[in-house]
């Protein structure tokens, strides 16, 4: 799985994208949006973001960046780039929004699954092949961060980060990877920046916590 490269519908989306004023306004000279540019830019930083929201499902991943860029899209063609005040904030809102979206899709097939798979092995001699699949997340079971890391302790912070609830992982991981500011992160998780410091002082306040009680033996 390559997370370098969102492939695009090249035959739906022209990179440049004359937007036209409507007809009965005034006329301007035409704005030209640079798609390609925008893809360029934030392609890999928000397929890092939605790996790590979704627990690092690739595929899933790749998916989300393609539609928030599509809503991108349809946002510029519909009511133009000035429409959009601060363009960093409005795609992670959007990739934000449409990863939550697929987890709880995910949620839901998980439990139905899961539930049939019970079903089937309690109907086989009392045979329970669900801890065969109990490692499945191993694979995926590093830190979000991993390519960071670069000592001993930052793997083990970086560990604990995987283990905070979704909401204060995706809160430290917006200011700590992605660089975004209290405001950002506010706009960004639809919340106020007050919460936003609240859950980042949760997150850090738990994650020394728990980085006291498992620290090196």
């Amino acid at each position: 799985m390559s997370t370098g490269s969102v492939c695009m519908n090249e035959t739906a989306i022209d990179a440049d994208l004359p937007i036209e004023p409507a007809a009965d306004t005034a006329v301007e000279p035409a704005v030209t949006f640079d798609f390609d540019a925008a893809v360029d830019r934030y392609q890999t930083p928000l397929l890092r973001y939605a790996m790590t929201t979704l627990g690092r499902r690739g595929a899933e991943a790749e998916d989300v960046v393609q539609e928030t860029f599509l809503r991108l899209y349809r946002q510029i063609a519909a009511k133009g780039p000035h429409s959009i005040d601060d363009m960093t904030v409005w795609l992670y809102r959007v990739a934000h929004n449409v990863a939550m979206d697929f987890g709880r899709r995910r949620s839901v097939r998980d439990r139905t699954k899961q539930g049939a798979a019970e079903e089937q092995a309690h109907g086989h001699d009392g045979r329970h092949d669900s801890d065969s699949g109990s490692g499945a997340g191993g694979a995926d079971g590093h830190a979000p961060l991993a390519g960071l890391i670069q000592n001993e302790a930052l793997a083990a912070a970086m560990a604990e980060v995987d283990k905070l609830p979704d909401v204060l992982r995706q809160t430290i991981e917006l200011k700590i990877l992605h660089g975004m500011t209290m405001k950002q992160i506010a706009k960004t998780m639809d919340t106020t920046a007050s919460n936003v410091h609240y859950r980042l002082h949760q997150a850090l306040s738990t994650l020394s916590t728990r980085l006291k009680e498992h620290g090196p033996n």
